[in-house]
């Protein structure tokens, strides 16, 4: 996407953004979604709950909820860990330390 990394665009939410009427221009996550519909990828990761919240709305918004998936990226790590048994997943407890 064109606005990314240092230059990337918050789109305001967690400043309480989310719950304002605007009223002048396009919404921000109409914008950032339209930004996203351009690059034409199947799915954009977040890292913020409200950027996932705003993305979401705004894929519904425009009609493009089935082919663009909105993933948390913690969602995206989760899925590329192999199947590993859950007691392999627990940190082992260290050995008391002897004096």
């Amino acid at each position: 996407m064109t606005r990314n990394k240092r230059h990337g665009f918050c789109c305001g939410a967690g400043g309480a953004r989310m719950f304002m009427e605007e009223h002048d221009g396009e919404r921000v996550n109409v914008n950032r979604t339209d930004e996203v519909i351009a690059t034409e990828v199947e799915a954009v990761a977040v890292a913020c709950p409200f950027c996932s919240i705003m993305l979401t709305d705004g894929m519904k918004q425009r009609n493009v909820e089935d082919k663009i998936q909105v993933l948390d990226i913690a969602e995206l790590v989760a899925a590329s860990i192999p199947d590993v048994p859950v007691d392999r997943l627990v940190r082992k407890k260290r050995p008391a330390a002897t004096t």
